[in-house]
């Protein structure tokens, strides 16, 4: 991580998340935290704190951060708590959640099918409470 990436994803959580009115300071400290760049394509890295969604793999897109930011507020979660997520795509809202301070992290997704017979590359440093589903068969 450079020091320009981690001031790009304070200025984002600014700009894009406190300034639209997400308030819940659990939710603005994961933002904070979670390096957006990671989930995304080398080729978007540079983009990974802009306003947008960005395409992923397999004809999907990462949602925009103020959407992750919004919909983690809107859950309003409580200590205890339990979060499958389904879909996760690149995993960015998963990795959200489950550095939020709450008291269980997010089941693990399931996996869509290229994703569990195509390796995808899992980042070790952002796998602390997020581990890959297997296949029910």
């Amino acid at each position: 991580m450079t020091f320009a990436r981690a001031a790009g994803r304070h200025d984002m959580v600014r700009r894009q998340v406190v300034a639209r009115g997400v308030v819940d300071p659990r939710v603005v400290a994961a933002m904070d935290a979670v390096p957006r760049e990671e989930f995304v394509g080398d080729r978007y890295r540079d983009m990974a704190y802009e306003d947008v969604p960005l395409p992923i793999e397999d004809g999907q897109t990462i949602s925009q951060p103020y959407i992750v930011a919004l919909m983690a507020e809107a859950a309003r979660l409580s200590p205890g708590d339990r979060v499958l997520e389904v879909g996760a795509g690149s995993g960015y809202a998963s990795a959200v959640l489950s550095i939020t301070p709450w008291s269980s992290p997010p089941t693990p997704p399931m996996l869509p099918p290229s994703s569990i017979w195509r390796p995808t590359p899992v980042r070790p440093s952002l796998s602390r409470s997020c581990t890959r589903a297997r296949p029910p068969w």
